[in-house]
């Protein structure tokens, strides 16, 4: 019972629910272009009133602002940044993959694959970095990038 999550499971929940969270704002997921304009959004009430239950059994309300603002942080990044995950496209599909870059050895992904019923379903997974295709690697590097100028992609 008193066990706590670790700061990847934290990270992987917060991911998870970034994109539960999308789904709901965006008719499709193509239109989810910026975590950045997501965030406020949600805080401010223009995504409407809305409750989730994370993993861990807690749940996560509209009402509940400082809650609200710690899904899009991860435990491990230290930046001053108020949003830790990156959105990348599929260059294929132009659908989102957000992405975790602040964990030793691995980077973490969220992206959404089709469900049996055919609904648009969250998969959070971790790769090492060290097999990490190129093409994501420099697409992981350029939303960084704009992300601390400012713009995303």
């Amino acid at each position: 019972m008193s066990l706590k999550p670790s700061p990847e499971f934290h990270c992987r929940d917060n991911m998870e629910a970034i994109l539960l969270l999308a789904a709901m704002v965006y008719k499709d997921p193509r239109e989810f272009t910026s975590v950045a304009e997501l965030r406020p959004r949600l805080l401010s009430g223009r995504a409407g009133r809305w409750e989730i239950i994370r993993p861990t059994g807690e749940k996560v309300t509209s009402d509940r602002r400082a809650d609200v603002a710690d899904l899009f942080r991860c435990p491990f990044d230290q930046g001053g940044q108020r949003v830790s995950y990156v959105l990348v496209r599929n260059l294929q599909t132009g659908a989102p993959m957000l992405v975790c870059d602040h964990h030793p050895g691995v980077i973490i992904k969220a992206y959404y694959e089709p469900a049996p019923d055919g609904s648009l379903r969250p998969v959070v997974e971790e790769e090492v970095r060290e097999t990490v295709r190129p093409d994501l690697i420099q697409a992981i590097a350029a939303a960084v990038a704009d992300q601390l100028q400012g713009k995303e992609r």
